[in-house]
């Protein structure tokens, strides 16, 4: 009987555990699971007490390279919503960081400084931020937009999801930072720009090529002399049942397409 030993991020365990457990239940595998965080996982790989690990990184950050294989399987969004009538359509990260940030010279205060015209205009912004422990996604926003900065003191921090879309749609002056989009019939999502001008939407395509720019990125790891082993597991784990439970849980899992070319590439061997 194969014995592997999978750890990472304690964020997807939801979504992975019972992929993972399904899996073993139907083959002659015995499966260890630890999902204790990226960090201890990248180290029990490396020191080869994991067969596969399940990481989440910045954009820069140093994951394991050479003699390992690194997949991406799903991301976490910071999506910036508003209340579904508010005629704001795209902002830049400029502007959410002048929105949300204490530092810096320039504070937008009221949504005429986002050039809307009409009575919205001098209405005061009223910024809200998911924040609970089942998610990084006020981190990773405050990592990409503040540059790791300090959130202004008029930052509503909400614990719960719904709560957090039912005050944004409540108040077409609010503008919140969530991972998930709730209430769709009352909220949208805005389109954001980064570094270029042109302000992309969190589409999972746009997720996945790098577009939209709030995004953290999970990954499969594992040494690429045991890829042919472990192919029956990331078949699993690059199937709909993972990538149906991971949206379930607020994750954006890779576009369909993606997924199955990189089935096929797995087949091939590359």
């Amino acid at each position: 009987m194969a014995q592997w030993t999978v750890v990472g991020s304690d964020l997807l365990a939801p979504a992975v555990k019972p992929v993972v457990e399904g899996f073993a239940e139907h083959s002659d595998t015995e499966i260890t699971m630890e999902f204790i965080g990226s960090v201890p996982g990248k180290e029990d790989l490396k020191v080869g007490e994991a067969d596969l690990a399940i990481l989440a990184a910045p954009k820069d950050a140093d994951l394991p390279s050479g003699n390992y294989k690194v997949l991406p399987i799903a991301y976490e969004v910071a999506y910036v919503v508003v209340e579904k009538l508010n005629p704001l359509t795209e902002v830049s990260m400029e502007q959410l960081a002048a929105i949300f940030g204490s530092s810096g010279v320039q504070k937008v205060e009221r949504w005429g400084e986002l050039n809307l015209q009409g009575p919205i205009a001098q209405r005061s912004i009223l910024p809200l931020a998911l924040d609970n422990d089942s998610t990084v996604v006020l981190e990773l926003f405050k990592y990409e937009v503040l540059q790791s900065g300090s959130l202004r003191a008029n930052v509503n921090r909400v614990k719960g999801n719904l709560q957090l879309m039912e005050m944004i749609a409540s108040d077409s002056g609010s503008i919140g930072i969530s991972n998930q989009v709730l209430l769709d019939d009352k909220v949208r999502a805005l389109a954001v720009s980064g570094s270029d001008e042109f302000a992309f939407g969190p589409t999972p395509e746009n997720v996945h090529y790098g577009e939209y720019p709030l995004r953290l990125s999970y990954y499969l790891v594992y040494p690429r002399e045991k890829q042919n082993e472990l192919k029956p597991l990331l078949k699993a784990l690059l199937g709909a049942d993972l990538a149906d439970r991971l949206d379930n849980e607020g994750f954006v899992p890779l576009p369909e397409n993606v997924r199955k070319r990189m089935l096929v590439e797995l087949d091939k061997g590359a």
